[in-house]
């Protein structure tokens, strides 16, 4: 009788532990959007892409490393609001549009059902404020875009 309510105490622990580590994402992610949304149409530091990117893990406690460390490697297929974008060589065309990123740093603010993303970044297009636009990585003609997945401490 003790050994089975040790086992059951084992297993409501480790069921808590990992049901609190899937909430960190979350709760990292939601910190981040807030973040965000604080921060609309404000400059972050310099003004920089990365510097808004850097602020957001910085202010929600997410653990990183710079310059690039920003969480667990992610797919696009898996991606969702708070996660990091980094946009390397690329190239957007669509209907009556062209946008590129030489090498820039984003954060996924919505994932909508028919895949595009709005990204919310600074330093783009002349704007050193926070900002949100929308992309679809399905009209990458060039480059790479790399997602990560914010973790907690």
């Amino acid at each position: 009788m003790r050994k089975l309510y040790v086992l059951s105490l084992l297993l409501v622990f480790f069921t808590a532990t990992s049901s609190i580590q899937a909430q960190d994402y979350t709760t990292i992610n939601e910190k981040i959007i807030k973040y965000v949304d604080d921060n609309l149409e404000k400059k972050i530091s310099r003004g920089e892409c990365w510097d808004l990117v850097a602020g957001a893990l910085n202010e929600t406690g997410a653990k990183w490393e710079s310059p690039t460390g920003f969480g667990k490697k992610s797919t696009y297929k898996l991606v969702k609001a708070g996660d990091i974008i980094v946009f390397d060589k690329t190239t957007f065309k669509g209907e009556g549009y062209m946008q590129s990123f030489w090498q820039h740093y984003a954060i996924v603010y919505k994932k909508h059902p028919d895949g595009r993303l709005e990204i919310a970044h600074q330093n783009y297009n002349n704007k050193k404020e926070v900002h949100i636009i929308t992309i679809n990585p399905r009209e990458m003609t060039k480059g790479t875009l790399t997602y990560y997945r914010p973790v907690a401490e």
